[in-house]
């Protein structure tokens, strides 16, 4: 059964005027620069591409350097603008599960052993995701009906918290292709518009 925490004696009290939050911790930046260093720039970077495909169970991945430079009127936001191309892009047609987003926004974290045996197209290689951070600081991508933006720096995006350095949108319900264009167009590829559920 669960009781009522006790009020706090005086002297508890006068304790938390002298006392602040502390233990150990590492910024999600230095945490990735040492990520970094395991996965070298080079062919490595599309074996985790390819490798990530695989675990999701995608039939085919396809790999396109984008070298057009898309409007930056229309963001969600004005820092975006570094991020209209050029690019590299990659599509495989596996749709992320709700396991693999909790598992991409737990970098450094150990993943649960039924995860790995249920086939998570993240977790058994979720670090190997962040080797895209050698091609940008504002990897992106779209999978069913939501896009996703991860910002470590959290320079890039409106909204974003040193907890959540990052944006998870329904571009559907937000009308993303609609209110911001210029934000959708470099993912206008591979059959997706987001105007339409991606499916991979």
């Amino acid at each position: 059964s669960s009781s009522s925490p006790s009020p706090l004696t005086a002297q508890q009290a006068s304790l938390l005027d002298a006392t602040e939050a502390f233990g150990q911790s590492e910024p999600l930046t230095v945490r990735l620069r040492h990520i970094l260093s395991d996965y070298p720039e080079g062919p490595g970077v599309f074996l985790e591409l390819l490798q990530n495909a695989d675990d999701a169970g995608a039939t085919r991945l396809n790999l396109m350097l984008d070298l057009c430079s898309y409007g930056v009127d229309r963001l969600m936001g004005p820092r975006m603008a570094d991020f209209q191309g050029p690019a590299l892009l990659a599509f495989n047609d596996a749709v992320f599960t709700e396991k693999d987003y909790r598992s991409i926004s737990r970098i450094g974290q150990g993943v649960k052993r039924d995860e790995l045996s249920a086939g998570s197209a993240i977790g058994r290689f979720g670090l190997g995701f962040n080797s895209m951070y050698h091609f940008t600081d504002l990897p992106s991508f779209a999978s069913s009906k939501f896009l996703v933006f991860l910002d470590p720096h959290m320079h890039y995006l409106e909204g974003t918290t040193s907890s959540q350095p990052g944006l998870k949108i329904e571009f559907l319900t937000a009308q993303i292709a609609h209110r911001f264009p210029d934000t959708a167009a470099p993912f206008c590829h591979f059959g997706c518009d987001l105007r339409n559920s991606v499916e991979g």
